[in-house]
């Protein structure tokens, strides 16, 4: 494991853990930070919880971002028809990167 993906596990994971607390889904969301030939990460619907998976191929911050934006598809999933990024989905982006900040703030 690298020093980068150790560095994106320690910023990810806890914050996957507030926003469980603070914006939670529809159902559980499970986050992995793996190498994936994804540029970012992505979001995907199971039968039972969302699995988002953060590439751990990139610096922490756009980790952190990428977090946040993939639980915005959680959130808002299916609300905006075959609209990726739909209305639907940029409030639920609003609502996790407030939340995000509101938790630096704390």
């Amino acid at each position: 494991m690298s020093r980068r993906a150790d560095a994106i596990r320690r910023a990810v994971h806890p914050l996957a853990r507030y926003l469980r607390r603070t914006c939670p889904s529809d159902r559980p969301v499970h986050v992995r930070v793996c190498r994936c030939r994804l540029v970012y990460g992505d979001c995907e619907r199971a039968a039972t919880a969302y699995r988002i998976r953060v590439n751990d191929d990139q610096d922490v911050d756009s980790a952190v971002g990428t977090l946040l934006h993939e639980w915005a598809h959680a959130l808002s999933y299916g609300l905006d028809g075959d609209e990726e990024h739909g209305a639907f989905f940029e409030a639920a982006e609003r609502l996790v990167f407030e939340a995000y900040h509101d938790r630096d703030r704390g």
